[in-house]
């Protein structure tokens, strides 16, 4: 499996404190490992565990920016303060509504992608005999 410890706190990597990226990133650590079961549960076929580090856990790094972020002064990265840091859910809702929109577009251009596909009898899986004759 990837190391979900070491991505998740990459969104936010400039705007939060050392002890918050370790947070988020044990967060999504924690999220990575606990959905893979229930992907399994849920009979999702994920094999290598993509949708765990890059989706769950992906998200939360995502809005964890919202709750941790802080104001950057300097060089102007981040004009908003994250919920702890007094600034509100106006981030919080900006990073929510970017994973919906992310979820929204992965989830339209796979049902556009996989329609092309079964318009053209296109197969997903392929027989292992299709690579001895190619």
């Amino acid at each position: 499996m990837d190391h979900p410890s070491i991505s998740k706190p990459f969104p936010g990597c400039a705007i939060v404190t050392v002890f918050e990226s370790l947070l988020i990133g044990a967060v999504g650590s924690f999220l990575a490992n606990i959905t893979d079961p229930l992907l399994v549960y849920l009979r999702v076929d994920d094999a290598v565990g993509a949708t765990c580090v890059h989706g769950f856990a992906g998200a939360w790094g995502i809005i964890a920016v919202g709750i941790f972020a802080a104001k950057d002064e300097m060089e102007n990265y981040c004009e908003y303060d994250g919920l702890i840091h007094g600034g509100g859910g106006y981030l919080l809702g900006v990073q929510c509504l970017a994973v919906v929109t992310m979820m929204t577009w992965a989830m339209c251009t796979t049902g556009f992608l996989l329609g092309v596909r079964k318009a053209f009898f296109l197969p997903i899986f392929v027989n292992c005999t299709f690579f001895f004759f190619v």
